[in-house]
């Protein structure tokens, strides 16, 4: 809802019901807030990094795919810092902060070009058909 101005909200809430105004409001991606416990405030910023284009890059081919530029990190909690120590950093308490802080987190970072990719966070693997029985499920008679 960003895009639009305070008066052009106040103009639809006079001209609209409650009911398609709050439809129309649904149009738009709601900003999700970062959680506060900490064990899922650290998983919600490891799946972000996950999914963003820089830090979400892959590398590696079927059950050796790494997230390249996430390196291991101990998940204890009790000494659990994440890769970089970004758990230790204000990251902001939306989505979109965080997303802004992983934008420009990328440019304090030394990447080393010598590390192993075994020292990197594996790509959980979703289910699939082993490519010798996928000839069972073709629809072709």
């Amino acid at each position: 809802m960003d895009c639009l101005s305070k008066d052009q909200l106040l103009l639809l809430q006079d001209k609209l019901s409650f009911t398609e105004y709050e439809n129309f409001v649904g149009m738009f991606e709601q900003d999700e807030k970062i959680p506060v416990n900490p064990v899922e405030r650290n998983n919600f910023i490891i799946e972000t990094m996950k999914n963003h284009e820089f830090w979400g890059e892959i590398y590696g081919w079927g059950n050796k795919r790494v997230y390249k530029r996430i390196p291991k990190y101990d998940n204890d909690p009790r000494r659990c810092v994440g890769p970089y120590g970004i758990f230790a950093y204000s990251v902001g308490e939306t989505k979109s902060g965080l997303i802004k802080f992983l934008d420009s987190f990328k440019d304090f970072i030394t990447f080393d070009k010598d590390k192993s990719m075994s020292d990197c966070v594996p790509v959980e693997d979703t289910f699939q058909v082993p490519m010798y029985e996928r000839w069972m499920s073709d629809s072709m008679a």
